[in-house]
């Protein structure tokens, strides 16, 4: 007992003495086991309890000993040893702080990889969901890694037949060149990109007109690009008729202002001039106006054209199908 600072006569003066100084948690436990293996038939004896030694520390010990009994089972005599453990036992404790630990990282990696698994579906979903053309190119070759459903109905391809193409495919020839300047910014940048308006070729040959945004992303370990697409050709062709008929409205309202108003200033004129005469002369015979007559007759027929033609003008301004306005001929 010399290891925890007592001296063998010190636990000589009584057996309370050496339970006084189990923990108080675990004095129970032991005197109740050890009762009941004394009351038992097994010899061997081996329990694990908090001990007090001389400093005031408690220590982990594991207290094992041989119990001689008699021919009838009685305890006879008991030979004992307490073997210090504490070392092992804060080992143990390491280790089971450490299990619990990983237990825990493993938890927070099970966690993230469930929540990453949930945003990959949300991507998923967003991406195939999408109302507006969606797909992701190969940032090197400029391959279709992935298109979704409206893409495919769109362009008029299969999912199989895009995947067998590049973006340049998409576009005329004409453009080409400034695909692969766009392409390069890209390599060199990355976040959300505005890339601008472009024309698209669709399956069936139809040229059609797109704003394009993109976003550099990691598709299954490629650098690639998310790109959105929206058809803005019907929008542009309405832009462009807006345009035109304003400009018609413009050529209007100056014939309106200008044109017209010559041949009408001339008809007052003219019936002022007639007014004036008759009211200095009232005799006066008709065949005397006859010249004013004519003037005013030729007036009215020129404003009678320029009328005709304000009206013709307004006529045409109307939408040709759904937007493209009709040329003048």
């Amino acid at each position: 007992m010399k290891l925890f600072g007592y001296s063998f006569s010190f636990f000589n003066k009584s057996q309370k003495l050496f339970e006084d100084l189990i923990h108080p948690d675990d004095k129970e436990r032991v005197l109740n086991n050890f009762k009941k293996f004394l009351r038992g038939k097994d010899y061997l004896w081996s329990q694990e309890f908090r001990f007090l030694k001389e400093t005031g520390e408690f220590a982990h010990v594991l207290d094992k000993g041989i119990l001689l009994r008699t021919k009838d089972g009685l305890p006879k005599r008991f030979f004992g040893a307490i073997q210090d453990i504490s070392i092992l036992k804060e080992r143990e404790l390491q280790l089971i702080k450490l299990s619990q630990s990983l237990d825990q990282r493993a938890n927070e990696l099970q966690e993230a990889i469930l929540r990453l698994e949930d945003s990959e579906k949300r991507y998923r979903d967003l991406f195939e969901l999408s109302p507006l053309p969606m797909w992701v190119y190969d940032l090197e070759t400029l391959r279709f890694l992935d298109v979704n459903q409206a893409a495919i109905s769109s362009y008029g391809y299969s999912k199989e037949e895009f995947l067998s193409m590049t973006i340049k495919d998409i576009r005329p020839n004409k453009d080409i060149s400034l695909l692969e300047e766009k392409v390069n910014v890209k390599k060199e940048m990355g976040g959300l990109l505005f890339s601008g308006i472009f024309h698209h070729l669709k399956k069936n040959g139809d040229l059609i007109e797109v704003e394009i945004s993109s976003n550099r992303i990691e598709y299954n370990g490629l650098k690639g690009v998310l790109v959105l697409a929206v058809d803005v050709t019907l929008r542009n062709q309405y832009i462009e008729a807006i345009e035109v008929q304003n400009a018609r409205l413009k050529e209007i309202a100056w014939m309106q202002s200008h044109v017209v108003r010559a041949p009408l200033a001339r008809l007052l004129g003219l019936v002022n001039m007639l007014k004036i005469e008759r009211i200095h002369d009232p005799q006066q015979s008709i065949e005397n106006f006859e010249e004013l007559f004519e003037f005013i007759f030729s007036s009215a027929q020129e404003l009678d054209k320029v009328i005709r033609q304000v009206s013709e003008k307004t006529e045409r301004i109307h939408l040709k199908g759904k937007f493209g306005l009709e040329k003048e001929e």
